[in-house]
Formats: C-alpha cells, sequence, structure tokens
C-alpha cells in the first residue's frame, strides 16, 4: 500500500513537472507560430540592373519585363547599379542623351554612381543628373568647390515609401572611380566600405536597408564581411553574373553580369511583427530570352538607332577575305591597320601592339562602325625617327616580355629565332626589302599607347610627331583611298613575321621521341593541325574517351623536324589546362562546333576520333557533318563520352555537359606520356580530320536565286538575296517622311504589318543614291531583289550591308494611291482646336524658312493664329502663302500638323508682322506666332551644343523668357554679336517645349539693337534711288528706291528694298543697300567673309543635347527642335539678313551667308562628333596598366582593365600607393577565370623596388586568389627583402607546377664586387638562404621560382651564400581608427552629404531569421513523450519490483 502511494505521489510529481514546462515554453511556442503568420509577412519586388554600358537595343523587351513584373507584384522598386554610360556609340556620341531618356520611361527609381557615369565630362554629367527623373546616388562622393563646372552633391541615401514599408538605398561608388581625371576634378573620393559603416543608424528608420554598389564583387564581398546591417547588397562593376544571390557573413549579394544581358529579380519577405526580414530570394531574367517588347520603348530605341545609321553605316571599301586578329604571328587585320599607319604618315616602318586590335571585320562591306569597332579608342599615331639598332631592341622586347609575337608590322618583316622551347636567341629584320643596318636611321610610325611607354615599349629616338592622327582616321583614309583606286582590301596573315627554331641552340629537356616532318600548329583555322593532332590523341588516349576536342588558342607553336623533349611539350602548353571528360550528344556538339567556327570565322575546334565537315554557304558555316574517320555515318541518337580541358567545360559556349567522368591531370602530361610510349616518329598528315565544304556560289543578276521576306525573317543568318515590295522606311512610314537611310520590305504592297516587314540598309554609297525613296519616291511598291548580309536591324530580324540589287520589271508595280482631295481650307484657330488626329486643310502665309528647327518643317500664320508644320516635301521660304493639308497633332507640348498629305504653294505676299509683347505675354494664346519683345536685357548667355546652337534669358521690366536660337537659323553662338547686360529687342516664334515657354528667333537679324523709335515722317513718293531717311510708313517705290529705318512690309517692284525691313526681297544682281548685312545666294564654294555658317548636313549629324530626331514619324517633331538640315542656298528666314541673288564672285563685305558646302567641309565653330566616342579612354590592350581599388592594405582590380586585356596580354598593377610594409592584391573568381581565358600575365609591380611575373595558367584550377607582398625590416645594402604569399581563400599555395613566377629586384650595386655574382634567395626552412639563380640586367636583377617564401638579392661569397640577416619583427603599418563626432539627420527625403558623418551605433550584430517558430513546437512535443516514455517505464518497473 505504501509503494502504490509512493508511486502516485511520483505520478503527481511528474505531472507538475510536465506542467511547468509547458506553461514555460508554450508561450514561446505561441509568440513564435503568430510571429510568422502569413499576415505578417510583406513581400517587396525588387528589380535590378548594373552596367549597361549603353546598350540600348533590348530596352524594348527589358521595359516590358519590368512593367509587367512591377504590375504583378504589390510593392516594387526598380534600381540600377551604376555605369549606364560608354559602350555603344548611338548613346556616347550624343553624350547619353539616349539611354537617360529610355530610363526615365522604364522608370528606374534610384542608381548608384559608377564610374563610367563621369566620361563625358563634367558639364555634360550635371546635364544628365538634371535630365533624370531619379536621383543618382553616392555616399563616398564629396563635391568641392573646385569642379570644372557647379557640381551637385550626390546624395548618399534615399528612403522610399513603398506602400506603408519604408525602404532604404543606400550607395556607393568605385574609389577612385575608373575615368579620365580631368572627368572628377574637384571631386574626391572616400573610401566605401568605411563609409557605409557611417550609415548603421538607418537600420533603426527603415524596414529594408539595400546598399545599392558600384564597386566590384570582391568589394561587395568585403563590405558584407566588415558590414551586417544590410538585407541585401546590389552591386556592379564587375560584370559578375551571380544566378542567385551568393550569401556572406549573411548577407546576399547579387549582381546581373554587363551589357544588359540579365535583369535581376529579388523577392524580399518582411515580417511586419518582428521587423526584420526573413528571406531574400532572386533570380537572373536572360533579356535574348524575352519574347514581350514594349513598343513605346522599342520605338525610341529604334529612332535613336537611325539618327546614327548614317553616320557608322558609311561603307568604305570591301574585303573578299575578310580581316582577322587571329594567329600567332602577323594577322590580316594587323596587315591592314599597319598599311594604314604607314600609308598615313609616310613612315618606313609602321608598328601596332596586337592587343589593341579588339575585333574581326567579316568579308563583304567595310563601314566606319566596322572600324569604331576594332578600334574604339581614337588612339593617336607618333612619329619617331630611330636607329636600326634601336629598332631590333624593341623587336626583342616584343617577343621576349611573353615568349610570343605582339608586335604587327608594316613595311617591316622580321624573323624570330628560338630554341626549341621558343626562348628568344636573336632576330633577323628586313626593311622595305633590305637587312636592316644598325646606324642608319629610320621613320617608325607607332600608337601612342606603346609609343609612351605601354606595355613597358621604349622607343629610343627623336620624336618627330606627337600626334600624327588617329589610328580610326588613318584606317578610314587608307581603306577609301584603295576603294578609289578600284582594289579590294584583300590580306592574309604569316606574311611579314616568322619564327624560327635554331638548330644551333641547346636542347632544353628530356628526349621523349621524335618527328620527322615537325608538329605545327599554323594551319588550325583550315583545318586539324599536326600539333592539334597530336593533343587531341594523347588526351583521348589517357582518358579512353570516344573522341578528344580542344579549342584552337590551346594549341599554338611548333615543334620542329627532329627530337621532342618534355621542356617542349610544357613549354608549348602554357595554359596548364586539365582534362574533363563529359557525357554529350551529336546535337550539342554540332551547335559547339557552328557557333565558334562563325565566330573565329575558321575551324576552331581541333579533334581526335571523327571527322567533321564544315558546311560555308554565302561566307556563312551553316552545318556540321559528323563521320568515323573511315567516312561511316555516326548514330545521332547516341550518347558519347568526349574528353576537352577545363576552360572549355567551364565556358557557356564550349561546355559540352555537366555529368563528368573521372578526374585526370594537364593537357601537357598527357602529351608527354603518350609521345614516350609511342614507338617511332611521331608525324601527321594535315586536313585529314576536318574538312570545309564552300558551297558558296556567285550567281550573275537576272539568274540568282532568292528568298522571300518572311523566309528572310524566319532564318535571319548569312547572306542571302530577299524579293520584297519596298513599301516605306523605318519605322512604319508608308506614305512620306521618308528617310533616306533605310527602305523597308514586305512580301506584299499593302503590308503595314511591321512583324511581317524586313527593315534594309541603306550604305552610304550608289545603293542608297539609287534606291532611298526620300530622293526616289517612285521606287515605292516596286519589287526589288536585293543581295546582303541577314542580321538584326532595328533591333528585329533585317537585311544589312546590301551589295547588289535589281528591280524586277516583269512584275506590274501596283499604282500609288491618288492623294485625297483637300477639304476647304478652315482659319488655324479652328484647326489647333480639332482633335488630334483628325485631318484639316489650312491656308497661310509662312514665316520661317523650311528647317529652322528640323527636317523641313516651318510655321505658319493667318489672320487667326499660326502653328508649327511638320513634312519634309517642300522647301519654301518666308513670304510664301501656301494651303496644305494634314493631321492635327501634338509634340512635346506644341500643337502641330504634320503626315501632310497634300501642300500647294499659291504665291507670295508680306510676312505678318511681329506682335509686341512683354515676355510675360509669350504664352499659349499666341503659340506659333511672330511676336517681338523690346528692350530686353540679355542674361545667362549659354551655348548649350557643339553645333552653335545657344539659349539666354531676356528680360524686361522684371519679367523673363528664355530664348533659344538654334544653329540651323544660321545664327551661331560663336558669331553672336551681344553679351550678358546688353539690351536688344528679339523678333521670334512663340513656342514651347513640354511646357517651358521660349521665345525662338529665326535668324541674325531678329536679334538687334535696341534703340529709341525714331520719329515718322509722312509717307512721300519718291523716284528711283531716292531715300527719305527715318520714314517708317509703307510707300510704293520704283525699283532701287530705299527708305531707311522703314520697318513696314510694303509692296515693292523686284529689285526694290527698305532698309531696316526684315521681309525679303530679290535684287538684281550687283545691287546692295547701303549699311544692310544681307546674305547672298551664291555659288558652291563662294564664301561670305566672316561667316560660320552650318553646313549641308547628312540626316543623323545631330549634335548631342539637341532635342529632336531627324527622321520620325509623323507627329513626332515639334517646334524647338534641332535637327540638323539639308539646306539650298539661299534659304532664308523673314528678319534674318535677306539673300540677295548674286553672279558668281560677288561678295558683300561683312555679310555672314549660309552656304552650300560639299560634304566634308566644316563650318568654323561648329564640331560635329564623327569619329571620336566621347568618353572612351585610352586602350589598355596588350599590356594593361590596370586601375585599382585600394582599401587600406587590400587591392583589388577594376574589372574594365581585365576586359580591355588581350589574349596572352599582360596586366600590370602597381601597389606603390599603398601605405605600410604589407600589401593585398585580390582576384575574383570571375577576375580570375578570365585572365585564365585569355592566357594572361599578372605583373605585380611595387614601385621600382620589386616586381612579379605571374602566369594566370599556373591557378587554373583556383577559385580565388591573393598576392601578399611583405616587405621585411631585414636589412640587406643590396635589395630588400621580401615575402611573398598566395592564398586561394585561406589556403596558402607554397608550390607552383609550369613555367614559373619571374622575380625582378632591384638592386644597389654599390659595393657590390661581382655583379654576375648577384642572385635571387629564398630563405629555406633551415633558416639559412638558398640560392635560385639570377641574371643582372640594368639595375635588376631577375629569376624565376616554382615556390613562395622570403626573397632577396645577395652576391654569392666563395661559398655561395650570403646570411644578411636572420628574419626578426617585421614592421607593419597599421592606421588607428579616428573616432568622429557624427551629427544624425533623420530626414529621409533631404539625405546628407558625405562630408555629414552619422552616428555610428552600437549594434548587436545582425540577427538570426526568426524561422524556427515550428521548431520550438516539435521540441515540445518530443519533450512531452520523452517524460511520457520514462514515466510508463518508471511504472512498470515499480509493478515488476512489487
Amino acid at each position: 500500500m505504501g509503494s502504490r502511494r509512493k508511486m502516485q505521489r511520483t505520478w503527481m510529481s511528474f505531472v507538475a513537472f510536465v506542467m511547468l514546462v509547458y506553461t514555460m515554453l508554450g508561450p514561446i511556442a505561441s509568440v513564435s507560430a503568430a510571429e510568422t503568420s502569413e499576415d505578417n509577412l510583406v513581400e517587396l519586388t525588387v528589380l535590378h540592373t548594373n552596367d549597361l554600358h549603353a546598350k540600348i537595343n533590348d530596352f524594348g523587351k527589358i521595359a516590358a519585363y519590368i512593367k509587367a513584373e512591377r504590375e504583378a507584384a504589390e510593392n516594387s522598386l526598380y534600381l540600377d547599379a551604376g555605369d549606364i554610360f560608354s559602350g555603344n556609340p548611338v548613346v556616347d556620341l550624343q553624350y547619353g542623351v539616349p539611354i537617360v531618356d529610355l530610363l526615365n520611361d522604364i522608370g528606374v527609381q534610384a542608381m548608384a554612381i559608377g564610374n563610367h557615369d563621369f566620361d563625358y565630362g563634367q558639364a555634360e554629367t550635371v546635364k544628365r543628373i538634371n535630365e533624370s527623373n531619379f536621383p543618382w546616388l553616392s555616399a563616398n562622393t564629396v563635391v568641392s568647390a573646385d569642379t570644372e563646372v557647379d557640381f551637385p552633391q550626390p546624395n548618399p541615401y534615399h528612403i522610399f515609401d513603398v506602400n506603408g514599408l519604408k525602404v532604404g538605398v543606400v550607395s556607393v561608388t568605385e574609389t577612385p572611380p575608373s575615368t579620365a581625371p580631368a572627368n572628377v576634378v574637384g571631386i574626391s573620393f572616400e573610401d566605401p566600405i568605411e563609409t557605409m559603416k557611417q550609415y548603421a543608424y538607418l537600420k533603426d528608420e527603415t524596414d529594408v536597408l539595400i546598399a545599392l554598389t558600384h564597386m566590384g564583387y570582391s568589394e561587395d564581398q568585403k563590405l558584407a564581411r566588415e558590414v551586417d546591417f544590410f538585407d541585401v547588397i546590389i552591386g556592379g562593376h564587375s560584370h559578375t553574373t551571380l544566378n542567385q544571390p551568393n550569401v556572406v557573413n549573411g548577407t546576399p549579394i547579387v549582381q546581373t553580369g554587363a551589357n544588359g544581358e540579365n535583369v535581376g529579380n529579388l523577392t524580399i519577405t518582411f515580417n511586419q511583427a518582428t521587423k526584420e526580414v526573413e528571406s531574400v530570394t532572386g533570380k537572373l531574367q536572360k533579356v535574348s530570352s524575352l519574347t514581350e517588347v514594349d513598343s513605346e520603348i522599342q520605338a525610341k530605341v529604334d529612332h535613336y538607332n537611325a539618327e546614327m545609321d548614317e553616320l557608322l553605316s558609311e561603307e568604305i571599301g570591301y574585303t573578299e577575305t575578310g580581316l582577322t586578329r587571329s594567329g600567332n604571328r602577323d594577322s590580316s587585320l594587323g596587315n591592314f591597320w599597319t598599311d594604314a599607319m604607314r600609308y598615313k604618315t609616310e613612315a618606313d616602318v609602321a608598328l601596332t601592339n596586337g592587343g589593341g586590335i579588339r575585333a574581326n571585320i567579316a568579308a563583304g562591306p567595310i563601314t566606319v562602325n566596322d572600324i569604331y569597332t576594332i578600334e574604339p579608342f581614337a588612339n593617336e599615331i607618333m612619329k619617331y625617327k630611330m636607329t636600326g639598332a634601336a629598332l631590333k631592341e624593341v623587336i626583342k622586347y616584343s617577343y621576349e616580355r611573353r615568349n610570343s609575337i605582339d608586335l604587327q608590322t608594316s613595311g617591316l618583316h622580321y624573323k624570330i629565332i628560338t630554341n626549341n622551347t621558343g626562348k628568344y636567341i636573336d632576330s633577323e629584320l628586313v626593311v622595305n626589302g633590305e637587312p636592316l643596318e644598325d646606324n642608319k636611321t629610320y621613320i617608325v610610325a607607332v600608337g601612342d599607347y606603346i609609343g609612351t611607354g605601354g606595355s613597358g615599349y621604349n622607343f629610343e629616338g627623336e620624336v618627330l610627331e606627337a600626334l600624327s592622327g588617329t589610328m580610326t582616321d588613318a584606317m578610314i583614309t587608307y581603306a577609301k583611298h584603295l576603294t578609289e583606286n578600284g582594289v579590294k582590301i584583300n590580306y592574309t596573315n604569316n606574311q611579314r613575321i616568322s619564327i624560327e627554331v635554331s638548330n644551333d641552340a641547346p636542347i632544353v629537356g628530356n628526349e621523349i621521341g621524335s618527328t620527322n616532318n615537325g608538329l605545327s600548329s599554323d594551319n588550325k583555322a583550315l583545318g586539324d593541325a599536326g600539333l592539334g593532332n597530336l593533343y587531341t590523341d594523347s588526351v583521348r588516349a589517357i582518358t579512353d574517351a570516344d573522341f578528344a576536342f580542344l579549342n584552337g588558342s590551346s594549341v599554338s607553336g611548333n615543334i620542329p623536324a627532329g627530337v621532342i623533349t618534355d621542356g617542349q611539350i610544357e613549354y608549348l602548353d602554357s595554359f596548364g589546362n586539365k582534362i574533363v571528360v563529359v557525357k554529350t550528344n551529336l546535337n550539342k556538339l554540332k551547335d559547339v562546333i557552328l557557333t565558334q567556327s562563325n565566330y573565329h570565322n575558321s575551324v576552331d575546334l581541333q579533334v581526335s576520333g571523327l571527322h567533321y565537315e564544315l558546311i560555308k554557304e554565302n561566307n556563312v558555316f551553316t552545318d556540321v557533318v559528323f563521320s568515323t574517320l573511315e567516312g561511316n555515318p555516326l548514330d545521332e541518337e547516341k550518347e558519347y563520352v568526349v574528353a576537352y580541358n577545363d576552360y572549355m567545360h567551364g565556358s557557356s559556349f564550349y561546355n559540352l555537359g555537366d555529368e563528368t567522368v573521372g578526374e585526370y591531370e594537364e593537357v601537357w602530361k598527357a602529351v608527354v606520356a603518350y609521345v614516350s610510349n609511342h614507338n617511332g616518329p611521331i608525324d601527321y598528315e594535315e586536313g585529314s580530320r576536318i574538312t570545309i565544304q564552300d558551297n558558296t556560289e556567285i550567281v550573275p543578276p537576272g539568274e540568282r536565286d532568292y528568298i522571300t521576306v518572311a523566309e528572310a525573317i524566319a532564318n535571319n543568318t548569312g547572306t542571302n538575296t530577299v524579293q520584297g515590295y519596298i513599301v516605306g522606311t523605318m519605322t512604319g512610314n508608308f506614305d512620306g517622311n521618308f528617310a533616306n537611310t533605310n527602305l523597308m520590305l514586305a512580301d506584299s504592297p499593302n503590308e503595314r504589318d511591321m512583324n511581317k516587314i524586313l527593315p534594309v540598309q541603306l550604305p552610304n554609297n550608289f545603293i542608297r543614291t539609287d534606291l532611298n525613296l526620300a530622293d526616289n519616291p517612285d521606287n515605292l511598291g516596286k519589287l526589288i531583289h536585293i543581295t546582303g548580309s541577314l542580321e538584326a536591324y532595328f533591333s528585329k530580324p533585317g537585311l544589312k550591308s546590301p551589295t547588289a540589287y535589281e528591280f524586277v520589271e516583269e512584275v506590274e508595280v501596283p499604282e500609288e494611291p491618288t492623294p485625297e482631295e483637300p477639304s476647304e481650307p478652315m482659319d488655324i484657330a479652328a484647326a489647333r482646336q480639332v482633335e488630334n488626329g483628325e485631318k484639316v486643310t489650312i491656308e497661310g502665309t509662312v514665316t520661317t524658312k523650311t528647317g529652322n528647327w528640323g527636317s523641313k518643317g516651318f510655321y505658319v500664320q493667318d489672320e487667326t493664329a499660326g502653328i508649327y508644320v511638320f513634312q519634309n516635301n517642300i522647301d519654301l521660304e518666308a513670304g510664301d502663302v501656301v494651303r496644305l493639308t494634314g493631321e492635327k497633332g501634338v509634340y512635346s507640348g506644341e500643337i502641330q500638323i504634320s503626315a501632310v498629305t497634300n501642300i500647294e504653294k499659291l504665291g507670295n505676299s508680306a510676312v505678318p508682322a511681329a506682335k509686341k509683347v512683354t515676355p510675360s505675354e509669350i504664352s499659349k494664346e499666341n503659340e506659333a506666332q511672330l511676336v517681338q519683345v523690346e528692350g530686353a536685357v540679355i542674361s545667362e548667355l549659354e551655348k548649350v551644343n557643339d553645333y552653335g546652337t545657344f539659349e539666354f534669358i531676356a528680360t524686361v521690366g522684371g519679367e523673363s523668357v528664355l530664348v533659344r536660337v538654334d544653329n540651323r537659323t544660321g545664327l551661331l553662338f560663336d558669331d553672336f554679336a551681344f553679351d550678358n547686360g546688353d539690351q536688344v529687342n528679339v523678333t521670334g516664334i512663340s513656342s514651347q517645349f513640354n511646357g517651358t515657354i521660349q521665345l525662338k528667333p529665326r535668324g541674325v537679324n531678329d536679334i538687334v539693337v535696341y534703340e529709341e523709335e525714331p520719329v515718322v515722317e509722312p509717307p512721300i513718293e519718291e523716284e528711283p534711288g531716292e531715300e527719305n531717311p527715318g520714314e517708317e510708313t509703307p510707300i510704293e517705290e520704283e525699283p532701287g528706291e530705299e527708305t531707311p529705318g522703314e520697318e513696314t512690309p510694303i509692296e515693292e517692284e523686284p529689285g526694290e528694298e527698305t532698309p531696316g525691313e526684315e521681309t525679303p526681297i530679290e535684287e538684281e544682281p550687283g545691287e546692295e543697300t547701303p549699311g544692310e548685312e544681307t546674305p547672298i545666294e551664291e555659288e558652291p564654294g563662294e564664301e561670305t567673309p566672316g561667316e560660320e555658317t552650318p553646313i549641308e548636313e547628312e540626316p543623323g549629324e545631330e549634335t548631342p543635347g539637341e532635342e529632336t530626331p531627324i527622321e520620325e514619324e509623323p507627329g513626332e517633331e515639334t517646334p524647338g527642335e534641332e535637327t540638323p538640315i539639308e539646306e539650298e542656298p539661299g534659304e532664308e528666314t523673314p528678319g534674318e539678313e535677306t539673300p540677295i541673288e548674286e553672279e558668281p564672285g560677288e561678295e558683300i563685305p561683312g555679310e555672314e551667308t549660309p552656304i552650300e558646302e560639299e560634304p566634308g567641309e566644316e563650318t568654323p565653330g561648329e564640331e560635329t562628333p564623327i569619329e571620336e566616342q566621347p568618353g572612351e579612354e585610352a586602350p589598355k590592350q596588350d599590356r594593361v596598366d590596370a586601375k585599382i581599388i585600394i582599401s587600406d592594405q587590400t587591392v583589388a582590380i577594376a574589372d574594365e582593365s581585365i576586359a580591355l586585356l588581350e589574349e596572352n596580354g599582360i596586366i600590370s598593377v602597381d601597389l606603390s600607393k599603398v601605405q605600410g610594409n604589407k600589401v593585398q592584391l585580390d582576384l575574383t573568381s570571375e577576375q580570375l577565370a578570365s585572365l585564365l581565358e585569355k592566357n594572361a600575365t599578372i605583373e605585380v609591380v611595387r614601385g621600382k623596388e620589386v616586381s612579379l611575373q605571374i602566369p594566370a595558367s599556373l591557378f587554373a584550377d583556383r577559385h580565388e586568389l591573393s598576392i601578399v607582398l611583405e616587405k621585411l625590416s631585414i636589412e640587406n645594402p643590396i635589395s630588400p627583402v621580401y615575402d611573398f604569399t598566395i592564398l586561394d581563400g585561406e589556403t596558402i599555395i607554397s608550390e607552383f607546377t609550369g613555367e614559373g613566377i619571374t622575380l625582378q629586384f632591384a638592386v644597389n650595386v654599390d659595393g657590390v664586387t661581382d655583379i654576375n655574382a648577384l642572385g635571387v634567395y629564398f630563405l629555406n626552412d633551415q633558416g639559412e638562404w638558398e640560392l635560385i639563380g639570377g641574371e643582372y640586367r640594368d639595375g635588376y636583377v631577375i629569376a624565376t621560382t616554382k615556390h613562395f617564401s622570403t626573397f632577396t638579392v645577395l652576391e654569392a661569397d666563395d661559398n655561395g651564400k650570403e646570411d644578411p640577416q636572420t628574419p626578426g619583427d617585421q614592421n607593419g603599418n597599421n592606421d588607428s581608427d579616428k573616432d568622429k563626432d557624427k551629427d544624425k539627420d533623420k530626414d529621409s527625403d533631404k539625405t546628407p552629404g558625405p562630408g555629414n558623418n552619422k552616428d555610428n551605433k552600437n549594434e548587436e550584430g545582425k540577427k538570426l531569421p526568426k524561422t524556427a517558430s515550428s521548431m520550438y513546437n516539435w521540441l515540445m512535443v518530443g519533450f512531452l513523450f520523452i517524460l511520457l516514455g520514462g514515466a510508463v517505464w518508471y511504472m512498470q518497473r515499480k509493478r515488476m519490483v512489487e
């Protein structure tokens, strides 16, 4: 009984304990469940882009996607992480205006300032900031008073209220920004990470805090490690593609790559109960896979492209061979390039570095755009006078710097002589057919990059010309010269440079085999090469794969006939790529081979185990046919095992599959094993594995086949002949207002569906002359065959660079529709009141000449009102009376008539008198009418573009109005006779632009000195020639009569003139009115002294900053636009200086007259952007002096520096600016992969003390790289002592395979007894200095190492050793933190500048998301079960005891 009571007491105690535990844990579980209720979760969608670099062609797709995502989301933002400029001449030649306009329309809400956003100079940057509807943010940018213009201080952050959700966005910029120093004069940039730490307090003021940065992925990672209060980092600058957020120290980091290829899409989940961000998820949307297009945005894109098409599409030559930069010696493009330099400068020799050649030119027409593409930086040419000996030293250096050919050449042929591993021994040079003479002098033309020491080049000699013109000018001029002389621009490679292996040089390495005929890579572009066959056979043998493939760039060099050594093989495969084996199919193989063959315009992949044949049609590879080596077809359904290298596997354009099979060593080791195990010599018959079948046929006109427009749209690739009807010009101009740069073709003459229309580019040659509809309107509706390149044009399937055409005469051409009969005219006031889009017919007097504000537009006025007419049909003069029919519309706020279907000149009349008004009276009420403001004082006079357009404020009695003078009126800023403070009368058109009221003078006579009105005398009838001074009353005069001072329109006979009158008059040749400054009609070539006049321009030559497109759809033109126009001699605006018809040679002194000029002539004062890309920096190609970002003692490389690096190039990183003895250089995994792909060498320099040459290929299997240099405080009078370390993350890399790392130490030879005894030593494990070798050269000792340790230079004693000092304490340089007083500004809209530091509040660290609420419940249940189980066990045990 006692035991039972004891058990009951025990049970009650257990129940009480369970109740207690439940009481304690239950509320936690319930609270946690409540906190994670879906009612408390808010999702924020953030769309983001970065590094758009002016790539606007796909903005229609981007806009449609962003719009759809934002409409689907309840809460959303669109942010950009900077670098919207530099990279597309369509945008860059207009200083960024197009992309800012488009981003405004798309709705970006904030942008981090990127380094390239300064590229256009401070004045243009400020204009773009002011034009932006979104803030430009940068917390670490500090603007001083020393800037070139009044530069606004950027806000550091912005807080958005998204439906009650407070979202903070803080931005920082790369420091210092990679742009020309002149662009950031007076602007400093503070450490971005230290700056970010100052904004910790914003976490308390926001629900979501976003870092919007432009400093690169590696710096974003550092930011995440050092700053834990951001919910997400949206980055830019490094062009890193992160397919999903990468979480570092709990902070997600995202970036979209570059060039508008992807749009980022983030979902941030915020818990309103806990006030925490619970999760951040994200993805990238590939733009190329999008199908929906925002038609309005795309129409703007097409329009901007059309404006520049005139300049960039000019055809300057034709190449049948194509021009490529590919090759291990001289390339066909390098030969053309240097020939152009030599032609331009008349030098004996021309040289350019291979890394400066940026792209290839395909076979076919060569355009100006091609030249800008291959050389986008407008480098200058220099001329040197130098000796043959100095020139030979340059050639020696060019090869030794990386044991490969660099300099392309003209006038000079050279041969490099090497040993069997490719090491330089000697060179042989021939100049213009004669052997080089050491003491003879030669004129040498070089690019200014290498001419001023870039890539370490030293041209010893006299500089004859520092600026001999740009490379682009030279190539355009030379191409035109060849074309004018009927010469095609055809070149081949390997004609000027050769490499020869010396038979007398010692053999390097161990003999492992032999070859009778030699093994070469020379023919790898034409088919399979001997060296490529050896490499791929070796890879297939060691992996037992079905096939093996290697990319062409990994197969280079030659093995001469004779012995083969392992040293040769290791040297030739300098990449150190490892073998990778995957499973794949023939379809995937075909895609990769076709893509790469077309990219290289030649064979790329070397192969073992099969034969493949490339099918070529019209200079494009269209198919691949696979077979066994015996000629039998392969099974297309079968899965095959394929071996290739890790570079190919890691590249999306080479990747053959994700599933790998086994692990293998480097390619070169497989080759050594294969050669070692091979019996007998190794020789191959080249061309047995890869062949090309070229089906291209040149068919005579009239016999050629053609495809339809629908077929051309469906298969928009290759060169072909298309048949179609000419239905108009882009974009959608079917009935008039035609552009002269393009056509639209369709399968039906009545087609109006733009999806069924093929845009055709018209190059600036006979094809444009013959076909353009602006000059040949009868071509509309005709059926035509036109041959050209099928490729995207206006961002849709199109035809570019046509080479031939013929009209199909046998097909009946549909008659053009008969224009509708015009209705009875209405007064202009009534026409202004009708609905937009309605047809109106008006009659009135023209008040301006055509073309003052774009195309052939003009203003017309009757007794009731005035209106602007946009048309491109006929030329008119002020005073012409016209009747016209068109559509009433509005453009940029101003009413106009466009889509003119009928226009008829009825006669002439006096121009309506200008209505005298005050500035405030210029308004919508008198829009488009002639008005005059008297006695206005000029202020804020400013030139607004390079063509001479200018503006000023005109003020009378406290009232002001903007006066805008378009350069096309003939009055240019440089010729303007007045200045700020002058008092003038201003006559012009009352106008507006997007709500801004403005007065638009028609020419020089519309702005005159303000004078008191003269006394008006009664009208007197006079005989011819008499003059009544001061009279202003209209009188009837005989020819030749003149009334001085008269301003009233009068009816005059030809030759009559009223001085002071602003009405155009016709005079007899030779007549002249004293005192009048009258423009004259001249024959071409005549010139009026002092005049700086707009020239006849081709469409598209608009100055950036102007507001008006040239060729637009009806209704897109507005008064106040600033489009360059084509003017006929003598065109005139009333009120300007009136044209006088004169005989050739006549001249009116002092007159400034618009004249018709031949193409290429230049108007003084006018600066037309033609061949220069604003904002572009000097090229960094085969050797790039890297732009660096310094953070304390850590350095990162700017991604654009790596992007500029050519294959096999050197990227040089100077760490001398970093304070302290220890410095670390960090390379991201993306940067390392890019350097590996380029087979680059990393040169790390610490001033003149020490440098390292590090082949990137040594680290092919690494993820990221850190290079640490630490100067030790060990005394050594000869050289400094350095400790070198290389890290992959936290892993120290101490040993390297391959060619090793080259060390170069500066030495002090004072006290050295024998410089030949100097060598580089390392500190071994026993603490002794051990020699690794070295050679003394010009104050430096150079050696190669395959491991890292502590190094210095010593002079060997008799024992071969020297120990200057045992390593002791090593001094570092640690900057102490500085406490600063900080004032906190809580206003989310008035964000403080960087100079105003914020409270640095203490934070407990970033909290973990409370996502474990359900875990509490399960723990509770589990705990109860344990307790219950224990109780049951206890009771059972008690029973057993009892």
